[in-house]
C-alpha cells in the first residue's frame, strides 16, 4: 500500500515538472517581390540601315543591269526584265568598267560627297552606285570607269570614257589613278613596247579601244 502511494506521488511530481508542449508555429514568410521590369529606354533603337551594294565582276556590258528596272539606284548583275506600272529614268549608264559593273552618273553633282577630305587619297568611289565616299581611292582604270578627287572638302567624281584608237601609238595614260588617255592630249612617254622587253606595262590598242596592260615579267 505504501509503495502504491509513493508511486502515485512520483507521477504527480513528474507531471507538474514537465513543461507544456507549445504548438509549433512557422515563422512568417514575407512574399518575395518579383524583380522589377527594367524601365523602357528613353533612347530609341537605331533605324536599320540598308546594306551597301556589292561589286559585281563582268567582262562585257551585257553582264550588268540595274538593281531595280523600275526605280534604279545601282548597277549590279544582269536582272530579268520586269514590267513597271510606274518608272523613272535611271541615274546614269550601267556599264562594265575595268571588270566591274559600274554606274556612270549623268549628273556628277549627284555623285559628290562632302567628307571633309584634304587630299585625293581620301576619296573612294563606289562602283555600283556611282557615288564618291570617304575611303581608299579607286583602283587602276583599265579601259573606262570613274574615280573621285578632293575639291574643298568634297569628293567629286570624274568619268573616264573609252579612248578610241587605231594603233597603240594612239594610246597614252595618266597616273593616280592609272587610266588611259588619248596620245593626242597626253603624249606618250615612249613608243609602244614589247611585253617584258621594253617594260612591264603600257597602254595598248585592243579592238579599237585603248586598254592598260600590265605584264608579270
Amino acid at each position: 500500500m505504501k509503495r502504491r502511494w509513493l508511486f502515485a506521488l512520483a507521477l504527480v511530481a513528474c507531471s507538474r515538472g514537465r513543461p507544456d508542449t507549445a504548438p509549433i508555429v512557422r515563422d512568417p514568410v514575407e512574399p518575395v517581390d518579383a524583380a522589377p521590369s527594367p524601365a523602357p529606354s528613353s533612347t530609341p533603337a537605331p533605324a536599320p540601315t540598308s546594306e551597301p551594294f556589292k561589286s559585281v565582276f563582268c567582262s562585257a556590258d551585257e553582264d550588268c543591269g540595274y538593281d531595280d528596272p523600275c526605280n534604279a539606284s545601282a548597277c549590279v548583275g544582269k536582272a530579268p526584265p520586269a514590267s513597271c506600272d510606274k518608272s523613272k529614268p535611271p541615274p546614269g549608264r550601267c556599264v562594265c568598267g575595268s571588270g566591274r559593273c559600274t554606274m556612270l552618273r549623268d549628273e556628277l553633282a549627284t555623285a559628290a560627297a562632302k567628307t571633309g577630305c584634304k587630299t585625293d587619297s581620301e576619296c573612294g568611289f563606289d562602283a555600283p552606285t556611282g557615288k564618291c565616299r570617304a575611303g581608299e581611292p579607286a583602283r587602276n582604270i583599265r579601259d573606262r570607269g570613274a574615280f573621285c578627287v578632293c575639291r574643298a572638302g568634297t569628293c567629286e567624281a570624274q568619268i573616264v570614257e573609252p579612248v578610241s584608237c587605231k594603233t597603240s601609238h594612239d594610246c597614252s595614260w595618266l597616273e593616280s589613278p592609272w587610266r588611259p588617255m588619248p596620245a593626242s592630249k597626253v603624249p606618250r612617254p615612249h613608243p609602244p613596247i614589247a611585253p617584258c622587253k621594253g617594260g612591264e606595262r603600257d597602254s595598248v590598242c585592243v579592238k579599237g579601244t585603248c586598254m592598260l596592260q600590265a605584264w608579270k615579267c
